[in-house]
Formats: C-alpha cells, sequence, structure tokens
C-alpha cells in the first residue's frame, strides 16, 4: 500500500488488521510489539478489513 506525504515524515507508524468472527475461542501467544520514538513530524495511520 504505497503512501505519499509532502512533507515527508521523519517517522511514520502504520498499522493494518485484518479480523473476522470465531465460532469458539482459541488460544494465541502474546506478540512482543515495540513502541517507535516519536521524534520530530510523525505520520500515524491506523486501518482494518473484516473478513467475511
Amino acid at each position: 500500500m504505497p503512501l505519499e506525504i509532502t512533507p515527508t515524515p521523519d517517522i511514520v507508524i502504520r498499522i493494518v488488521m485484518t479480523y473476522k468472527g470465531l465460532e469458539k475461542p482459541i488460544k494465541l501467544e502474546e506478540q512482543k510489539l515495540t513502541t517507535p520514538n516519536r521524534i520530530g513530524f510523525v505520520a500515524v495511520e491506523w486501518g482494518g478489513t473484516e473478513i467475511k
């Protein structure tokens, strides 16, 4: 997914989720996420799509 921003950000954080409902619970390992430093001009994009 190309992204063009002018002026160019110092930091770009993009979160894209794909999800769907389940018939019963499942077990997943916890994700290890890191938090990027927000320095200067930061662009943040959140988005998602439901699978039907």
